[in-house]
């Protein structure tokens, strides 16, 4: 009698079979996605990255860790030297359209929307955009994942905060900054003095765009604030009423002016009493004036119709990329998975620490507590949460945009009605 095999063991012995095919017939470089990855991390790799700003020291103390378990990949790092980051991101936006671009690119937050089309999303497999949304704030994903995919991942978070110089708040009887708008305006007046009509000590840098140097990313967050999505909303009375409130400072409030130097020497040289500045350029005063008594505060918020502040905070920072038409972009990923997790990221603030008083503000949420007490970054990372970003980002070459802008404050300041002034900048940028 024929003795019958149970289902079950059929099945398995089907499966066996095939899989033994499967081996025999194919070489391990042609099986799917295993084989792949087998193939391109066991094979010469040679990648090419672009900076501006890191000396080849610091991304190559970073590459070297890497490749103690990837010996086989070679990243060749250039520090790029460009006129401005406008004829950066020119150059970038033409190179990979072109499809001349470097393997990995770094780019501003703001570009990535635009850039897009020729970048290579991350691999699932290496980054997934579930995993990106828990690793990273959320203005990052705002800026660099779409349809789910993973188009750039940031190299750290910088945003805006507020800078006051310990010695004048003491100097005015003032022992805490300002946490709203209106206790803002209040302290700018109290804190400046005058000769006549000549401001000898600014209250605090606002409500200009020639000597104000992040004026952008201050009207970005008052945007922000207020819900207005820029460009769409210009001219609308919310978008009116936030620039009215940022030029007033110097038309009606008088606490800052054209006729004072550039805000952040201003601040460095003890003429300006407060002002509003990304990290890095807390390194600027640093480096101008390594005595000065200053502190780090969040910004100023504006109170909802019950009283309470709406907290919304302004992001602007660099991520890094991959060329849609680059080679071995799998492995590109993979690089950059490392470069920004926690041991990479260590890694590049420990080198950066080196070189200046401090490195860059961690990306990813599950390094923040290590700088909470920093004196300098502390602040910057705890407002990271609830920070919007986009394209009135300052200097980060979105020229045409902030320079737009600039020409309507400047009217508004000469006497143009500020709906009027907004709507010809949403104008020029159609």
């Amino acid at each position: 009698m024929r003795k019958v095999l149970p289902k079950a063991k059929i099945k398995a012995l089907v499966v066996l079979a095939f899989s033994s095919f499967l081996l025999t017939a194919c070489t391990l470089g042609d099986l799917p996605v295993i084989g792949k990855f087998f193939k391109k991390t066991s094979e010469p790799v040679t990648l090419t990255m672009w900076g501006l700003w890191e000396p080849k020291e610091v991304i190559d103390s970073v590459i070297t860790k890497y490749q103690a378990t990837h010996p086989n990949v070679t990243i060749q790092y250039e520090e790029r030297s460009f006129a401005s980051v406008k004829s950066y991101k020119d150059s970038i936006t033409t190179r990979l359209a072109e499809g001349t671009a470097p393997d990995i690119i770094l780019v501003h937050n703001s570009w990535v929307p635009a850039l897009s089309a020729n970048l290579e999303p991350a691999p699932d497999a290496v980054l997934s955009s579930s995993d990106y949304q828990t690793l990273f704030y959320p203005s990052a994903v705002e800026s660099s994942v779409f349809d789910s995919k993973v188009y750039a991942v940031p190299l750290s978070y910088d945003g805006l905060a507020l800078v006051y110089n310990r010695d004048m708040f003491d100097a005015s009887g003032i022992s805490t900054p300002p946490s709203t708008w209106e206790e803002f305006r209040v302290v700018a007046s109290q804190l400046t003095k005058r000769e006549g009509d000549t401001i000898t000590q600014a209250g605090a840098a606002v409500g200009t765009a020639s000597n104000v140097e992040h004026f952008s990313d201050i009207l970005g967050l008052l945007f922000s604030q207020g819900g207005v999505k820029f460009p769409d909303d210009l001219g609308n009375q919310a978008s009116a009423d936030a620039v009215s409130f940022y030029t007033n400072f110097v038309t009606q409030e008088k606490v800052w002016s054209n006729l004072l130097p550039p805000s952040i020497e201003a601040f460095a040289d003890g003429k300006v009493a407060m002002i509003f500045v990304p990290s890095w350029e807390v390194l600027s005063i640093l480096n101008r004036n390594p005595q000065i008594n200053m502190a780090v505060a969040p910004v100023p918020k504006p109170l909802d119709l019950e009283g309470s502040p709406i907290n919304v905070e302004w992001g602007s920072f660099w991520m890094e990329a991959v060329s849609k038409n680059g080679s071995n972009k799998d492995v590109a990923w993979d690089f950059l998975k490392f470069m920004t997790g926690e041991e990479g990221a260590r890694a590049l603030f420990d080198e950066q620490s080196k070189l200046r008083a401090f490195g860059q503000p961690y990306a990813l949420r599950s390094l923040k507590d290590s700088l909470a007490g920093n004196p300098y970054l502390d602040v910057y990372l705890k407002s990271a949460e609830t920070a919007k970003s986009g394209l009135l980002s300052g200097k980060a070459g979105n020229d045409k945009e902030t320079d737009a802008l600039a020409e309507a404050i400047n009217k508004i300041l000469l006497g143009t009605p500020a709906a009027e002034a907004l709507s010809t900048v949403k104008d020029s940028l159609k």
